[in-house]
């Protein structure tokens, strides 16, 4: 499964080039790392001034520790981050897939339908929030299930005490059921990161207990009436833990109040009301269903092949077909509806307002593949038990010419352009000629491109001034008038496709440049040598 991924992602892993939500996330988490940004107020002065002030920062605060740890100079470092948290996802599916009792060597079943997916290579390669959420979201449903396991083991040993069978039953009820309670707490705030991500659209495995107890455990064998209480008990708990966090925290911090009052009026109530992005609330259900196409026609193609021994009917359907079916294959069928419910309850908020984008559907993703995970493996089941040495043999030596082949894939796609051509092809011939952290001046189509601000600033940390002054001028094309007063500027003549360089050549007279430029590079130019000194002295390329 590695070696596919890194077959999938051969085209943007160590490529160049980001979406534009993926370079707005690394732009603001650089500022973080530089010590420029506020933790509950990102990107009040980051280069472009991506919208995030009213988001929620936690995302950006990750990301920027992972630039204090290995360096922001490298474009590389924010695409080895979003791939990174892809391995922690698939790590985190495995362990769902062993908590709910299946064989650890069929956990490659979701995996192969997670990674399928053509949304889940795109965005492992574009630095979305939307995948550090899926983590804590991940992490909070491994918890809830551990509670379960937990309730579980606490009402068997009730029936236990009851029946006379074990003398010490009173104390390992009492260890039962702080287990339950201590999963029940870490999940809480495992849900409350992914809310500090990217909002409420990381709170849906709230409704887990419910679910739980209404699709996996109202019908079992020997659950009372009463274990209703359970998950009520479980969703208060949830909300207690939620509430008690808030309190301490506005409490120690009364800005976290108005930071949070500024995301819920005007990123989530406005988004909702006032942003569109798409015609119709059903758009995400459209994307899901695209998105879904390969492993559903893979699950087809097995369903036909496998129609006479296997129907795939009896175990979607299982209420229909229990005396058909093992209690295992039951159990698997339930714990398939849970996942879809679960993942469903991702997708209906979004439905709410006409904001909506593709990778909105990434953090539920998880919970579809493991759906289809389980229906593969009713289907294959029987095969996978029985491999015979000779296809284990050829199956591991297909794996490993994926992996050799993903591996060379990727190594040669390094430093090619997957995005943006245009631009980043002019910024390596234009970037040798600026020094990092200079001010430019910039024609007003340039000044209007937020994303070229970006990618200068995070590339060589140049910033742009719509004011003339500067030593270089950068417009688009050949947009540029030569003269601005007793200013002049020639053409570098450099072989750019679209961006044109032109550099001062006459003393300026210095024009309140501290309008445009950050007040680091005002200070700098005061303390640095003359403007006169770096016109005729030139800077030191490294190539």
């Amino acid at each position: 499964m590695i070696g596919l991924f890194l077959l999938l992602i051969s085209g943007g892993f160590l490529t160049e080039g980001l979406s534009r939500a993926g370079m707005d996330n690394a732009v603001v988490s650089q500022r973080m790392a530089e010590g420029f940004e506020d933790f509950w107020l990102p990107s009040l002065s980051s280069p472009g001034n991506p919208d995030r002030m009213n988001y929620l920062p936690l995302g950006y605060w990750i990301e920027s520790q992972w630039y204090n740890l290995f360096g922001d100079d490298s474009f590389m470092a924010e695409k080895v981050y979003s791939v990174l948290t892809f391995f922690i996802i698939a790590a985190l599916m495995i362990w769902i897939w062993r908590l709910i009792g299946m064989p650890k060597n069929t956990g490659w079943l979701p995996l192969l339908c997670w990674i399928t997916i053509p949304i889940v290579s795109w965005s492992a390669t574009n630095n979305l929030l939307e995948s550090t959420m899926t983590m804590f979201i991940l992490l909070s449903v491994a918890f809830l299930l551990k509670s379960e396991k937990a309730r579980s083991t606490m009402r068997i040993r009730q029936l236990r005490r009851i029946a006379g069978k074990q003398t010490n039953a009173n104390n390992s009820q009492w260890k039962a059921g702080f287990a339950y309670v201590g999963w029940i707490i870490l999940a809480a705030l495992a849900m409350e990161l992914a809310f500090m991500v990217k909002g409420f659209s990381g709170l849906f495995p709230i409704f887990f207990p419910i679910l739980y107890w209404l699709i996996v455990e109202r019908k079992r064998t020997g659950a009372s009436k009463q274990s209703f209480i359970y998950p009520i008990i479980s969703t208060a708990l949830i909300l207690t833990v939620w509430m008690v966090t808030l309190f301490v925290a506005i409490i120690n911090s009364p800005e976290i109040y108005h930071h949070l009052y500024n995301y819920l009026h005007h990123q989530m109530i406005g988004g909702i009301l006032h942003v569109q992005t798409v015609a119709s609330r059903f758009y995400i259900i459209y994307v899901l269903v695209l998105q879904s196409i390969i492993p559903l026609l893979i699950i087809a193609i097995i369903s036909l092949i496998r129609i006479k021994n296997r129907p795939f009917y009896r175990f979607v359907l299982f209420w229909h077909n229990e005396k058909k079916l093992t209690a295992m294959q039951v159990e698997h069928s339930k714990m398939g509806w849970l996942f879809l419910a679960l993942g469903l309850s991702g997708i209906v908020p979004i439905m709410l307002g006409l904001k909506q984008q593709e990778f909105y559907v990434v953090p539920t993703l998880p919970f579809f593949a493991l759906v289809w995970g389980f229906v593969l493996y009713y289907l294959l089941q029987d095969w996978i038990e029985n491999i015979n040495l000779v296809a284990h043999r050829v199956l591991m030596a297909i794996a490993v010419l994926i992996f050799g082949s993903g591996l060379v894939l990727n190594v040669a796609s390094l430093h090619k352009i997957n995005s943006n051509e245009e631009l980043l092809s002019d910024m390596k011939i234009l970037l040798p000629y600026l020094y990092d952290g200079e001010c430019v001046s910039v024609s007003d189509e340039v000044m209007q491109d937020a994303e070229v601000a970006e990618y200068f600033y995070r590339y060589k940390k140049v910033t742009f001034d719509s004011n003339p002054g500067n030593v270089h001028l950068i417009s688009i094309y050949s947009n540029v008038k030569y003269e601005y007063g007793n200013l002049r500027y020639s053409d570098m003549q450099l072989p750019t496709q679209m961006y044109r360089m032109f550099k001062l050549i006459e003393e300026p007279i210095i024009i309140d440049t501290a309008v445009a430029c950050t007040p680091e590079d005002s200070a700098a130019m005061q303390t640095e040598e003359s403007l006169s000194d770096r016109l005729f002295h030139p800077l030191d390329i490294d190539y």
